[in-house]
């Protein structure tokens, strides 16, 4: 099935309903059909793209009973804020029965070691900006990736965070000698 977006235009555009409300236009019955209402495949859409953006695609994933795919492992490192990451290194994130527990595992000692290379490497916005989100979005695009096992995951993240190893972090501004 084909989807147009529904993105507001102006109200010249025959396709946008008369509500302006964003969504797709069905072609199987030429009805609007808004973003996220309900608790349908549009509202799961949604529900997953702000899970996604707050690096819980994993739990979200699980909680439904779907399987996690390998990359979405990287999402919490490449979008949690350091506070989430401190408390996923210090207790993994509790989850549903489904995905194997050293996966979990294998993510919270991979927390602390973004937190380590963020304090050796510019902080955590830095690492996650020119390390992790490139990382995580390259191992979504590929399919081979869907066949690695936990090892061949933690070494690929370590290895990137080893990238940084030259990068220092800027001197404080108040930090000066005088």
């Amino acid at each position: 099935m084909t989807r147009r977006s529904m993105w507001p235009r102006r109200r010249a555009h025959r396709s946008l309903p008369a509500d302006e409300v964003i969504g797709w236009q069905d072609p199987a019955d030429a009805r609007h059909r808004p973003w996220g209402l309900g608790r349908n495949r549009h509202g799961e859409l949604v529900s997953d793209c702000e899970a996604f953006l707050a690096g819980r695609l994993a739990e979200q994933l699980e909680q439904r009973g779907q399987p996690v795919p390998v990359w979405v492992w990287t999402n919490l490192l490449a979008h949690g804020t350091a506070q989430e990451l401190a408390s996923e290194r210090t207790a993994p994130s509790t989850h549903v029965i489904g995905a194997d527990e050293r996966w979990w595992a294998a993510r919270s000692y991979l927390a602390g070691s973004v937190l380590d290379a963020s304090d050796r490497s510019g902080g955590l916005e830095l690492v996650q900006a020119r390390v992790l989100v490139p990382l995580e979005l390259e191992l979504s695009s590929r399919s081979e990736v869907e066949r690695w096992d936990r090892r061949r995951w933690v070494s690929t993240i370590e290895a990137a965070l080893r990238s940084l190893a030259g990068t220092r972090r800027p001197p404080d501004p108040g930090a000066s000698g005088r």
